[in-house]
């Protein structure tokens, strides 16, 4: 028996691969469409403070959801608006009853998510936490910047092009569908094994100017 264990770095030339951000919220950063509509209609000034926001279901799904995202140097201005400051009290109030010690500190910034990995400078290449076994591809997804994704999701932040061509391929796609664990009968995605653990061999210059205008072709 062959036992595929996880690590923390890849072991191949691939890029870092990290968790989305995950809100801990209570749900009071989140915004469904017309919630969102609703907010700017009243307040236009908000929309600089919402974002996109994906997880596994809305990226495959094409479906979407918002998210505050609001710098620390700008909360003083967005809680002029009374919707956004309402939203970060209760943000405040949910994080202060948690049972979870971890969260309960994350109160003191509740117009920030409590867990940020990172955010993209240009755009992000996004690996869904879970997704069906029945597609003949594996769903991999392209944003700008301005997209904030969750913690089910995995991503590359501004990472070399061929990186999407990689996580693409029929080969990772046989891969993740060996060594990853499935909920029910989906893939469930793991950056440990089915991203760092890939046995991607050292790529050529070529090998890499060729799986970036793959990437190209595929992302136009």
């Amino acid at each position: 028996d062959i036992i595929v264990k996880g690590v923390s770095k890849p072991i191949g030339p691939q890029s870092k691969m990290l968790w989305g951000n995950k809100p801990t919220d209570g749900g009071f950063l989140l915004f469904e469409p017309d919630e969102r509509k609703a907010v700017i209609s009243s307040n236009p000034q908000a929309d600089k403070f919402i974002k996109k926001f994906l997880g596994s279901k809305e990226m495959i799904q094409g479906t979407h959801r918002y998210c505050l995202w609001i710098e620390d140097s700008e909360r003083e201005e967005a809680e002029k608006i009374p919707e956004i400051a309402k939203r970060i009290q209760s943000v405040a109030d949910f994080r202060s009853a948690s049972k979870a010690a971890e969260t309960r500190p994350a109160a003191k910034f509740p117009h920030r998510f409590r867990q940020i990995q990172d955010v993209a400078a240009k755009y992000t290449i996004a690996v869904p936490a879970v997704s069906s076994e029945n597609r003949a591809y594996f769903t991999i997804g392209f944003t700008p910047a301005d997209t904030i994704h969750s913690n089910r999701n995995f991503t590359m932040y501004d990472v070399p092009l061929w990186n999407f061509a990689v996580a693409s391929s029929q080969m990772h796609l046989t891969w993740l569908a060996t060594v990853c664990a499935r909920f029910e009968l989906r893939y469930s995605y793991s950056n440990t094994i089915g991203w760092n653990a890939f046995p991607l061999p050292d790529l050529t210059e070529k090998n890499r100017t060729d799986l970036t205008k793959c990437a190209e072709n595929i992302l136009i």
